[in-house]
């Protein structure tokens, strides 16, 4: 009894919660995980380079204002020095409005095209946080009833060592079994109630991962209907075709890759004119006694025009950012390549779990048929004296060994089918939904 208390501690902890499914603890994510709502606002983050982008090219106006005192002493020598000297003082107040449109300015228009792609590459970014979120939330998902089914079945072969320890007890006092035969069960439900403490706790934790993914205190996975396990109907090459093509990854490397061209031939119109059309409006006065010629009491001015500009010698800094420009964009493409490879490897990869998956789900249902009826054969075995107590524990261990590796299997094929869609740049909730 005394070897009982610990469980009995562990077991407390775990009380009867309400059922929450798949989806519904996607949406709960969606409100809840820090990191996600971290990749939300990087999201908003992004969507501001798209006004940026157009903001670069429009007109740019800007106000100016002065007010300024002023106190003046003119002092002069020579024979008219008395008509020269002068003392005067006053404030000078003045504002000025200028508009500014590009006409021809290369570097800003690479620089809109850069932004444009900065705020696509955020869009893509944030796409991909939404697919690693459910498959986040739907491993959490997995680990909690892989972790239920693991405590109910320690909790069941438990149960049938206890029995089987019952029953040898009583063959034992009626002198139709061995003591060897009551020390082998007791000690299979000692280790027994050791599997199962370690099996709550597994669970405790996978629930405490769970609650921290979803915010769902007291609501466990809802049981996920049975499903039929199959090889994918496609072939590998139609996934890795498409992959290719819309894997969000890939995606994100080509936009990178169009930035560091652009970068280039930004770079390379460095030392090229610009054009702008400028227009301004001043307006100053005075109050005070300062000479009128330079500072009038009231004077307003506009002009139209043209402002050119070009740079003629910057120490070589030019050339040298034409240099890393043209280096940053190599670096983009053997990225872009390096990732195409990886998608491709994690396409086959992953295609291969889902195809033997099934396989392996197959093969454990049979397996679980064939431990049953050679578990039953097993009693009716020790009933007739062929077979031992030890026997039967030991074919009933591999049923329930069966059990968790057929549970396992199930939820691996599952996850790897979300994983392979994923990798195509194709998960969606509608996936969550499907299962």
């Amino acid at each position: 009894m005394r070897r009982l208390i610990p469980f009995l501690l562990l077991a407390t902890l775990a009380q009867p919660s309400a059922a929450i499914d798949l989806v519904e603890a996607h949406r709960a994510a969606l409100q809840h995980d820090a990191d996600f709502a971290a990749d939300v606002s990087a999201s908003e983050v992004g969507r501001e380079y798209l006004a940026q982008s157009r903001a670069s090219l429009l007109p740019r106006v800007n106000i100016t204002g002065q007010a300024t005192r002023r106190d003046i002493e003119v002092r002069t020598s020579g024979q008219f020095s008395s008509l020269l000297n002068s003392d005067s003082s006053g404030n000078v107040y003045g504002y000025g409005v200028s508009v500014t449109q590009p006409l021809y300015r290369p570097d800003l228009k690479a620089d809109a095209r850069n932004l444009s792609a900065q705020g696509e590459i955020a869009a893509l970014a944030f796409r991909a946080a939404q697919q690693e979120l459910i498959l986040r939330v739907s491993q959490a998902y997995f680990t909690v009833l892989l972790a239920q089914d693991s405590l109910a079945f320690s909790k069941a072969q438990k149960g049938a060592v206890a029995e089987q320890l019952a029953a040898a007890k009583e063959r034992f006092d009626a002198g139709r079994a061995r003591v060897t035969d009551v020390a082998e069960a007791q000690a299979n439900f000692d280790a027994l109630v050791a599997t199962e403490i370690a099996a709550q706790s597994e669970l405790e934790i996978a629930r405490a991962r769970f609650v921290e993914l979803t915010g769902r205190e007291g609501e466990d996975p809802d049981p996920l209907p049975a499903a039929t396990m199959s090889a994918q109907s496609e072939a590998v090459q139609a996934w890795r075709d498409r992959a290719g093509a819309e894997s969000l990854e890939i995606r994100i490397r080509d936009l990178e890759v169009a930035i560091a061209e652009s970068q280039v031939g930004r770079t390379r119109l460095a030392g090229r004119p610009s054009l702008d059309a400028v227009a301004k409006f001043d307006d100053q006065r005075q109050q005070g006694d300062l000479n009128p010629l330079a500072y009038p009491d009231r004077s307003e001015g506009m002009s139209v025009g043209v402002q050119f500009s070009m740079p003629v010698f910057a120490g070589g800094a030019l050339q040298s950012r034409y240099r890393q420009a043209v280096a940053q964009r190599n670096q983009a493409q053997q990225q872009l390549e390096a990732t195409r490879r990886d998608v491709d490897v994690s396409v086959r990869e992953t295609y291969t779990q889902v195809t033997s998956g099934a396989l392996r789900v197959a093969a454990l249902e049979q397996g679980l048929v064939s431990a049953q009826t050679s578990l039953a054969a097993g009693e009716l075995g020790r009933e007739v004296g062929n077979r031992t107590n030890l026997d039967v524990l030991t074919l009933q261990q591999r049923v329930f060994d069966v059990k968790r590796d057929l549970a396992d299997a199930r939820y691996s094929y599952l996850l790897a089918k979300l994983k392979l869609a994923a990798v195509a740049g194709e998960l969606s909730e509608a996936d969550l939904a499907a299962l």
